[in-house]
């Protein structure tokens, strides 16, 4: 489901003539690939960006004497090969013209594939291919396609891409101890420089632990955590994959944090949130198809609300007395001591959150959306107008001119190789049920990606991603794509028109367009002050007084800041970091989230 592989392959037994191509061209072009081994007479390179350019297998072939092949598998969509000989082109194929658009579609169309042409590699069984290149009559998957197109021509290892390979996806890669990393020269420095960071921030660690400043830490690879205040302590579960950890769990952090408890608590790897009322004694776990909600004494069940559809975010009233929960299309208000659902809005949504009085609802996405829950109105939607600072002027002109820079394709691309590892431990029954629930899912988010990038943003707008209400009901908070933005309530409920009033308390992030999300906050016990972080890896301390902000922690390995909350005491600050998310370090390929909790006395007494 949704593969994407692509490579160049050489009809030689000459490895080091490939391996010259390719340590030239990966120069010029600034990419790296891997260099196959000599098998069936074949020399294959998997470049970087899972093979989708087919000009580099042209540059390729104008390094190599003889035939050249690139083959291409586009999302499972797409099949495609081009043959040169000596670095001409002499024969493509493309199974789906027109795929990327009409522009396309001529030269794709064009593009009919001619057995003949592969003659020399095939002999008698050239006509065996014509089948194979017949768009009428095509396989489910396009990998199939190409599987029997390489069967047919003895090209091993032609179903697997750089990125693939690299995440060590290499089960059934034939050969793999003697693939090579090119450019050979560069890929040794990286790695003598990535070994010297990592002892550098081992040592770090260790001083930051020594001095009683960093006080746990888990960190898990292809797998997220998701964490909320949980009476003294934190409450932490993992959103993952069974081959990231054995299977899913859950824990309760507390002082003195050397040893969590594991509470009662059914999970699934689609622990997809937790949420803690505002007094941080009764907890929402969203699984996927169900919200299930227990009081911390005794962590018995209060109520289980289940969903037919799939539930993404979950946040509790003050006393615990009504959840709110999003799926894909709607939100669902439910009252816990009844189980009755008490309203639905259908919208879709990225934050929800309750005002503590249980009265109000407010949903960001592209603006924000207010629900008045008495009425079970929805007052109209308000946008959140930029107003560019000395410092960030020149930001938010590139922000008001520039589309959604999302390469959409790619991340969709991530999102399915993350799935399909998650597969790997059920049975073949469950994973067909699986693949057709999450492509559902997969396909209506590309959807709206593709139609939000399709939208300029509107001249000033900004798009916020974060909601929260401050514990008395004062505040809302709103984490956008420029900064954080703080509003008397009062001000912001009776406001007319379609924009929010400007805001009391402000925070603009000083990044490129598109960079300066929060997406994070909370409040500290006392309302005196409200911490925040987001995208540039930053805990802020915003004083409600005086509304200075301070930066108090930068943590040593980099990466976004998606969550932060504080104990009930505040002696200690939780933390989930996506080390991925790091605009320091473009292509950054670390897959590690990390968990840590870090003595917040102690961060504001330096």
């Amino acid at each position: 489901m949704g593969a994407h592989y692509g490579s160049t392959h050489f009809p030689t037994t000459d490895r080091d003539a490939v391996r010259r191509a390719a340590e030239t061209v990966a120069k010029a072009r600034g990419i790296k690939c891997l260099l196959g081994p000599a098998l069936n007479g074949w020399v294959g390179v998997y470049p970087e960006g899972h093979g989708q350019d087919e000009s580099v297998g042209h540059d390729l072939a104008q390094h190599v004497p003889g035939l050249a092949l690139h083959l291409l598998v586009h999302d499972d969509d797409i099949f495609a090969y081009w043959l040169w000989r000596d670095g001409q082109l002499i024969d493509s194929f493309h199974s789906r013209p027109g795929y990327f658009g009409e522009a396309n579609r001529a030269a794709e169309q064009a593009m009919t594939g001619r057995p003949e042409a592969f003659e020399p590699l095939l002999g008698p069984r050239t006509q065996r291919l014509r089948p194979l290149l017949d768009r009428e009559n095509h396989p489910t998957f396009a990998s199939e396609r190409l599987d029997q197109f390489a069967k047919l021509l003895r090209i091993p290892n032609a179903l697997t891409a750089y990125e693939y390979l690299k995440d060590s996806e290499t089960e059934g890669i034939k050969g793999w101890r003697q693939f090579e990393e090119i450019p050979a020269q560069q890929i040794a420095a990286e790695k003598s420089a990535r070994q010297q960071a990592r002892n550098r921030l081992t040592a770090e660690k260790k001083r930051l632990k020594s001095t009683g400043l960093l006080l746990a830490e888990e960190s898990r690879k292809d797998a997220m955590a998701r964490a909320c205040p949980a009476a003294d302590g934190f409450l932490v579960g993992w959103h993952g994959f069974p081959s990231a950890r054995g299977k899913p769990d859950i824990a309760w952090h507390r002082p003195p944090w050397n040893k969590p408890e594991h509470p009662p608590i059914s999970t699934t790897p689609q622990m997809n949130a937790l949420a803690a009322d505002p007094d941080a004694r009764r907890i929402a776990v969203v699984l996927g198809n169900r919200v299930a909600v227990y009081d911390i004494d005794g962590w018995q069940v209060v109520r289980e609300v289940p969903e037919k559809d799939w539930t993404f975010v979950a946040a509790l009233s003050a006393e615990g007395n009504r959840l709110a929960h999003l799926n894909r299309g709607q939100i669902v208000v439910t009252d816990l001591k009844t189980g009755q659902r008490h309203a639905t809005f259908p919208i879709r949504a990225r934050s929800v959150a309750l005002h503590p009085s249980g009265e109000w609802l407010v949903a960001a996405e592209l603006g924000l959306q207010f629900f008045d829950l008495t009425s079970q109105a929805s007052i109209q939607a308000r946008n959140i107008r930029g107003r560019p600072t000395d410092d960030s002027e020149q930001n938010m002109e590139q922000h008001a001119a520039a589309p959604h820079s999302l390469d959409v394709n790619a991340f969709m691309a991530r999102l399915r190789e993350a799935a399909e590892r998650g597969l790997l431990s059920l049975s073949e029954k469950e994973i067909a049920k699986a693949r057709r629930r999450m492509e559902k899912v997969f396909k209506e988010a590309q959807q709206r990606l593709l139609e939000r990038k399709a939208r300029r943003a509107q001249e000033g707008d900004e798009r916020p991603g974060l909601v929260y209400f401050s514990r008395d009901g004062q505040r809302l908070w709103c984490g956008t794509d420029r900064g954080l933005r703080g509003y008397e309530w009062p001000a912001v409920r009776d406001a007319a028109g379609d924009d929010m009033p400007e805001p009391r308390w402000r925070f603009d992030s000083r990044v490129p367009v598109d960079g300066g999300y929060i997406y994070h906050a909370c409040e500290e016990p006392d309302g005196r002050a409200i911490l925040f972080a987001g995208i540039d890896g930053n805990v802020r301390r915003l004083d409600l007084a005086t509304s200075d902000v301070q930066e108090i922690l930068t943590p040593p390995d980099g990466g976004g800041i998606i969550h932060l909350s504080l104990n009930a005491d505040a002696s200690a600050l939780g933390l989930i970091i996506n080390a991925g998310l790091d605009r320091a370090r473009p292509g950054n390929r670390d897959n590690r989230c990390l968990w840590q909790i870090w003595n917040y006395r102690k961060l504001l007494d330096r």
